[in-house]
């Protein structure tokens, strides 16, 4: 829902906002939804919007926090996503401010 392009902003900027509240109350006993939880999340990153792939950040650091050390399974995935947004970052000065 809130990973397609195709859909309001305030929708996808809600949904964000749902799943880090969710993966919150979740707290320790996130582990068994991680898969489902990053999956949705990391499409994200690659959303044209700014504010959506902040809210991406915020969920993902959310995510990060209550999970402790299992979300270092999906490292790979995460350290992919995260640095294609840096690119993307660079490479557009106006976005440059944000930095």
């Amino acid at each position: 829902m809130f990973s397609s392009i195709t859909n309001a902003l305030h929708v996808r900027n809600g949904g964000l906002i749902g799943l880090a509240g969710t993966a919150i109350a979740l707290g320790a006993d996130i582990s068994p939804y991680m898969e489902r939880f990053l999956e949705s999340l990391l499409v994200c990153f690659s959303d044209p919007e700014n504010r959506v792939r902040y809210f991406a950040a915020e969920c993902l650091y959310n995510i990060a926090k209550v999970s402790k050390g299992e979300v270092l399974v999906y490292f790979n995935p995460i350290f992919d996503a995260l640095s294609k947004v840096g690119c993307s970052i660079l490479f557009d000065d106006s976005a440059l401010r944000f930095l």
